[in-house]
């Protein structure tokens, strides 16, 4: 299973509505898009909480729908990916209570396993976009410390 495959629909739905079909920007910002796109997984990983892909982009998508309706573009144009993540970690956060007691639901649990069983990568999803995630986060080596390293600083 890879991430940006499975966030596919997600990326299309910036690229047309967020940015305009703005490539360069887009594509500028799109590591930093996909940092914020996979917070939810590693927050949801660190509750213990599992999600489906298809529930996980539907809850991403929801909330770009209430950005691109309710949102103000003047706070979000000068940098949607970190605009983004501030509105998934308040959404996260302000929701907690209820993301635990859908996610922890008899019903719930018993659809995913169903799903599961269906697609066994569904059972990794959340793990997977959560590692993801912290691959993403970590800082990029620079060059001027790899020529060091290559050379074991001689």
């Amino acid at each position: 299973m890879h991430s940006s495959n499975d966030l596919y629909p997600v990326l299309q739905y910036i690229k047309e509505h967020i940015y305009a079909n703005n490539t360069a920007a887009f594509h500028r910002d799109r590591r930093q898009l996909l940092r914020a796109l996979t917070w939810p997984a590693a927050w949801l990983d660190r509750q213990a909480l599992t999600i489906t892909a298809e529930d996980y982009n539907k809850l991403l998508l929801k909330k770009l729908h209430q950005i691109k309706q309710h949102g103000n573009p003047i706070h979000y144009q000068s940098y949607f990916p970190k605009y983004l993540m501030k509105a998934l970690q308040d959404h996260c956060h302000h929701h907690r209570e209820a993301l635990y007691q859908k996610l922890k639901h008899a019903s719930y649990t018993i659809d995913w396993i169903a799903k599961g069983i269906e697609q066994p990568s569904q059972h990794q999803h959340t793990d997977t976009l959560a590692k993801a995630h912290q691959l993403i986060s970590q800082k990029q080596r620079s060059p001027k410390n790899d020529h060091q390293q290559r050379t074991l600083g001689l």
